[in-house]
């Protein structure tokens, strides 16, 4: 199973990933939450690149 399998498998908690991302201010880790959103709501891992 990878990533994008496994995040779709877990639920989605809106409030906890807006609260993460005002929490942690350093770009790398916004890149990542940013990411994750992303995969949840609708794209592949290869749209998420380019």
């Amino acid at each position: 199973m990878n990533r994008a399998e496994q995040l779709k498998a877990i639920s989605f908690d809106t409030e906890e990933w807006e609260k993460s991302f005002y929490k942690y201010q350093q770009e790398y880790i916004r890149k990542r939450l940013k990411a994750i959103k992303y995969l949840r709501s609708s794209g592949e891992a290869g749209e998420m690149a380019k």
